[in-house]
């Protein structure tokens, strides 16, 4: 069984920084990339009104392989 932690990040973006899909992508591999110097990353979400969600907006959930 693979056990994991999720992590969630609030007031991690700007609704105006991600409602752009250039800004939003820009957003997403910056913070990839400094939540991967903490651990091994195995799923991360950004929420926006764009992509469906309606909840969670401004927040980073990660998901993070528990070694």
């Amino acid at each position: 069984m693979k056990v994991s932690s999720v992590v969630v990040i609030n007031n991690a973006v700007r609704i105006k920084n991600i409602d752009d899909d250039y800004e939003y992508n820009f957003v997403v591999k910056d913070l990839k990339k400094e939540i991967e110097k903490i651990g091994r990353l195995i799923s991360m979400v950004v929420p926006r009104k764009k992509d469906g969600y309606s909840e969670g907006i401004g927040k980073v959930f990660v998901e993070f392989e528990n070694e």
